[in-house]
């Protein structure tokens, strides 16, 4: 039996592996103590599962890709945005081929979005609800694996470049707070649909900050305590807020927005010096 690894042939000893799964828990094993992630095993080209019990003696090879630790959760997410992205062109494009496919690999890719992506679990259940129902509808599954793919290629950009990303949620949250100006108007004409969009803007842009702004600064706790005292403050407006939002008191909402909540988050990035100079090309000479 030939054992890759990150496609490179390697001499693995086998000892007392009788199956497949014997074979996994040995793998990893030798992983962990490399510090190594082990993303997937194939056998003969296909994913089975870690406690499948079939025998070694039928398996001609096996496919292990690993990535170093720290980057386990980036190669993870990556591998999520690409399926989703497949399974988005497979439906707009009617590859029933493509589409086969993946739909073997959906059950294991679905139970692996959680808890890797539980920060953004609210903008992905909805998607993720139209992609466990009968595969039919093509349109709409291929709107909902975009959306999927859309948002875990988000998190796999703030992973792989953490103050980049923070800069461009700064402007995402700049240009919310711009068009909040509109948001009396639209409520005094009975666009209440049309304001609760730019809310809803505002408070994701807040919560990418909030997200984005620890991974920039992980490992610089010193680094947090004015972000710390910043959210702390603004705590109780955006509760206010959440409180009149709830009640339909649009008045007090807009009064606590225009007054309380955008001055203060106009103000949060000089708190982020490392995004004020930041090259927005990177590796670009």
């Amino acid at each position: 039996m030939t054992i890759r690894i990150n496609q490179i042939a390697v001499d693995f000893a086998l000892e007392r592996e009788r199956t497949f799964a014997d074979l996994t828990a040995s793998l990893r094993a030798w992983a962990n103590s490399q510090n190594l992630a082990v993303l997937g095993i194939l056998a003969d080209g296909k994913a089975l599962g870690p406690d499948d019990q079939v025998s070694l003696a039928d398996i001609s090879e096996v496919d292990v890709e690993a990535v170093p630790v720290g980057e386990r959760d980036l190669a993870r997410v990556a591998v999520l945005a690409r399926f989703f992205s497949l399974l988005a062109q497979g439906w707009e494009r009617r590859d029933q081929t493509l589409i086969s496919v993946l739909q073997q690999e959906f059950s294991s890719v679905r139970e692996a979005v959680f808890p890797l992506l539980s920060p953004i679990a609210p903008r992905l259940l909805p998607p993720l609800k139209i992609l466990d129902g009968p595969w039919t509808d093509s349109e709409a599954l291929a709107q909902a694996a975009l959306k999927v793919a859309r948002e875990v290629e988000n998190i796999r950009w703030e992973l792989q470049n953490p103050v980049h990303a923070l800069a461009a949620t700064f402007d995402a949250l700049e240009e919310s707070l711009d068009h909040l100006d509109a948001l009396a108007g639209l409520f005094q004409r009975g666009m209440d649909k049309d304001g609760l969009d730019l809310i809803v803007r505002l408070f994701t842009a807040y919560e990418d900050l909030g997200r984005r702004a620890g991974l920039a600064r992980r490992g610089k706790e010193s680094m947090t305590t004015e972000w710390a005292k910043f959210n702390t403050e603004l705590q109780p407006f955006l509760q206010e807020a959440g409180g009149a939002l709830e009640a339909g008191d649009y008045i007090l909402l807009t009064d606590l927005l225009e007054y309380e909540v955008t001055p203060r988050l106009r103000s949060v990035r000089k708190l982020f010096p490392e995004v004020l100079n930041l090259d927005r090309v990177p590796d670009l000479l």
